[in-house]
């Protein structure tokens, strides 16, 4: 009996983690789900804001220095999503910083734990699965400012 209570209440909690996105820490267990872990750099000589957010959380608003990153991860539950928003100077521009797309890009099957890059330039903004030097071909230019 105690064996069925106990697997009964692990699988309430398991499955009730399936009927949420949250932002986690990286000490929080993703069970049944992937661990995403986003970064975005700063290659852009003076500091930049930036505002993080998915459709339940806001991450706040950051300012984030030159060479700097800021990053975050999350249990992936297929729903979240996450954007950003960004300001440099009198420039502002925002987009998609973890989708379907941004998926498909930087998802690595070698991987326990998925990490997903995004490198700020003057030019604008890049995605790539690894935190390599810029220029190389695991940069994609994604958007303009």
């Amino acid at each position: 009996m105690r064996g069925l209570l106990a697997f009964v209440i692990f699988f309430s909690i398991s499955t009730f983690s399936f009927s949420y996105a949250t932002v986690t820490s990286i000490d929080t267990l993703c069970i049944f789900e992937a661990r995403w872990h986003l970064f975005i750099i700063n290659d852009i000589s003076e500091d930049i804001t930036i505002h993080v957010r998915s459709q339940d959380h806001g991450l706040g608003k950051e300012t984030l220095p030159y060479q700097e990153t800021y990053d975050w991860d999350f249990c992936e539950n297929g729903k979240i999503e996450f954007s950003g928003e960004f300001w440099w100077n009198s420039k502002y521009q925002s987009l998609m910083l973890y989708d379907e797309p941004a998926w498909q890009i930087c998802h690595n099957t070698k991987k326990v734990t998925q990490h997903c890059y995004w490198l700020v330039r003057p030019e604008g903004f890049y995605i790539g699965r690894e935190n390599v030097p810029f220029p190389s071909e695991n940069w994609q230019l994604k958007k303009p400012w």
